[in-house]
């Protein structure tokens, strides 16, 4: 099972469970709003447990529509998401970065 849901923080998604064929149209529809807006869109994926080379396209068509008004920003992906990330290079698509640190360096104490 799919979910996307927002945080706390602005401009932050935390994607749940599997990014897939079967849902990238989903995924794409809950961001359509935000990636015509400016600023950096961060995507908590800590509790993605699997992604498929149609979940890896739909992150990069994501980046695409920022354009130059931010970056897709991938935080704490998970040691099997991470692999497949490394597998297909995700981290030299343009636009993307990926942050393996689960809470951003600003809100620790």
């Amino acid at each position: 099972m799919f979910k996307i849901e927002g945080t706390e923080r602005s401009r932050e998604f935390r994607l749940t469970g599997e990014l897939d064929m079967a849902v990238q149209n989903e995924f794409a529809e809950a961001l359509a709003e935000e990636v015509g807006l400016e600023g950096d869109l961060t995507l908590d994926l800590s509790a993605l447990t699997f992604i498929d080379s149609a979940g890896i396209q739909a992150l990069i068509r994501a980046a695409d529509n920022l354009k130059d008004r931010g970056r897709l920003i991938l935080r704490a992906p998970g040691k099997t998401v991470m692999r497949v990330f490394d597998l297909v290079r995700l981290d030299t698509a343009p636009n993307m970065q990926i942050s393996t640190e689960e809470t951003p360096e600003d809100e620790r104490t």
